[in-house]
């Protein structure tokens, strides 16, 4: 189960800690330049660049990541918990930390789309691997894993 488990609460992490930093960020703006308290009610553009990148890369761990969660949950649902799923789980989050790091310092849109697109081809792996533990699983067959009658 950790194959699985301690990926996705490392992703979890991460996500937290990019929102962490927005508010400190966003308060050393408004601190800054008061002028900008009322545009910033509906405009996040006028913050700073620092500001921007950590919002923007907390919104982006709110995308594909949801993926990852999804079969996460249902690879511990149906036991695809092996090494295989593992290496792949754990491979995405490293690229998902990767792919962070790139957006909240120097933002290399070229790096960023790397790790983004390397990012998605481990997920599309981890999820066939869920797909093919799924498909044989009770959860879906609708077998009762106690008697192995339908229904």
């Amino acid at each position: 189960m950790n194959t699985i488990f301690l990926p996705m609460l490392v992703q979890v992490g991460l996500t937290f800690v990019i929102l962490l930093f927005i508010p400190g960020n966003r308060i050393r703006d408004l601190k800054a330049d008061p002028s900008i308290y009322k545009p910033a009610a509906l405009d996040n553009s006028v913050y700073s660049e620092r500001s921007r990148k950590f919002a923007n890369s907390f919104a982006n761990q709110l995308q594909l990541p949801v993926l990852f969660y999804v079969g996460c949950l249902l690879a511990l649902m149906v036991g695809a918990t092996g090494l295989c799923a593992g290496i792949f789980a754990w491979a995405f989050v490293g690229l998902r930390i990767i792919h962070a790091i790139i957006h909240v310092t120097y933002n290399n849109v070229r790096q960023r789309f790397f790790a983004f697109a390397a990012g998605v081809a481990t997920l599309i792996g981890f999820w066939i691997v869920v797909a093919l533990a799924a498909k044989d699983s009770p959860l879906l067959t609708g077998t009762n894993p106690l008697t192995g009658l339908g229904g």
